[in-house]
């Protein structure tokens, strides 16, 4: 996958305006829309936001390693059937506590992947982390997180 590193980098500060108007729209939503059937089957607006939540520490966590040359899942998985369990406990865990957890999950696993984004330079770029379905580039990641923001902005 090609992708122009000065660009992954500028869409860095776009991750944190969109973590940041997204968690602001997260707040104006009636209680009533977080049990609304999302653009993905089977999904309420609520599942997607805890989606998206957990993704913000899915990402940091595999940066982080990828950046370091041994990349590895997240939350001390091993495989990808231990990984899917892992992130759905946190993503029950996020559910089981009502809209503001759901909330405060996604700012703060924004927060997290922020963080190591801006920490990121150049040359992080062509390291790869790992995700479930095999290694990606690092500076494929800024674009993927840009694509499930928005895919899952409205739930």
């Amino acid at each position: 996958m090609a992708f122009n590193t000065r660009e992954q980098l500028a869409n860095i500060s776009v991750v944190a305006h969109e973590t940041a108007r997204l968690a602001q729209a997260f707040r104006s939503w009636p209680q009533s829309y977080w049990g609304r059937p999302a653009y993905c089957p089977g999904w309420t607006a609520a599942d997607a936001v805890a989606h998206i939540a957990t993704g913000g520490d899915f990402y940091a966590q595999v940066l982080t390693s990828g950046r370091s040359g041994a990349p590895t899942l997240p939350w001390g998985t091993s495989h990808p059937a231990e990984f899917r369990a892992a992130r759905q406990a946190a993503v029950n865990k996020l559910l089981d506590g009502g809209p503001v957890t759901l909330i405060e999950g996604f700012e703060q696993g924004g927060a997290r992947l922020q963080a190591v984004l801006e920490s990121l330079q150049e040359a992080d770029l062509a390291k790869v982390a790992l995700h479930p379905r095999g290694l990606i580039p690092i500076g494929a990641w800024v674009g993927m997180r840009l694509l499930e923001l928005s895919v899952h902005a409205r739930g």
